[in-house]
């Protein structure tokens, strides 16, 4: 009898070490930092530590908060819906479309007449639209523009209730893939 128990603890012990062993070979052996979000923006991800520190900062004249890799690269950029709607004049781009978002329905519907545009719903039950597009571009032709990847959600619980990821900013991060990024947004969850 104690026999069979043993067997069944050791194949119980080796099952769990091949997940363990699986999940570091999908997390590629990488080190994951964490945001935790903030009592205005209620967020939670994981993102590669070697993108560096990840900074928020805000701009309480326009209501906009920014979520930066080493002060420089955007990867967030959230507008707090108890302010008057800001816009930054700009041809339609990532930032003019977070004032798009009203509620959940927003989110729902956002990509009604766009191309290469997707609402999905990501492991932890977060709605979002994911849309890949020409980005914009001030000052170099038009045709060589990079092409990014944008995320956009929906969080009621959050005074920054309206907010995009994208992969502009990122893009030039060492180490940097696409997956990474899709990855963030997957394991995104809102904090309550």
């Amino acid at each position: 009898m104690k026999t069979k128990y043993l067997f069944a603890t050791v194949i119980i012990v080796l099952i769990i070490l091949a997940i363990i062993v699986v999940y570091m070979i999908l997390a590629g052996g990488r080190n994951f930092s964490s945001f935790q979000g903030t009592k205005d923006f209620k967020v939670f991800f994981q993102y590669p530590a070697q993108w560096g520190n990840l900074s928020a900062k805000s701009n309480t004249a326009n209501g906009w908060l920014y979520l930066n890799f080493n002060d420089e690269s955007t990867l967030l950029a959230a507008q707090d819906s108890t302010k008057p709607a800001y816009s930054f004049d700009t041809e339609v781009g990532p930032y003019d479309e977070i004032l798009k978002i009203t509620d959940s329905n927003s989110i729902s519907s956002f990509c009604v007449g766009k191309q290469n545009c997707q609402v999905l719903t990501n492991y932890n039950q977060v709605e979002y639209a994911r849309i890949i597009e020409k980005s914009i571009c001030y000052s170099i032709g038009e045709e060589e523009c990079p092409v990014v990847t944008n995320y956009y959600f929906y969080n009621p619980d959050s005074t920054f209730s309206r907010f995009v990821i994208t992969s502009a900013d990122v893009q030039g991060i060492s180490d940097y893939t696409p997956k990474q990024l899709d990855d963030l947004v997957w394991g995104l969850r809102f904090i309550k």
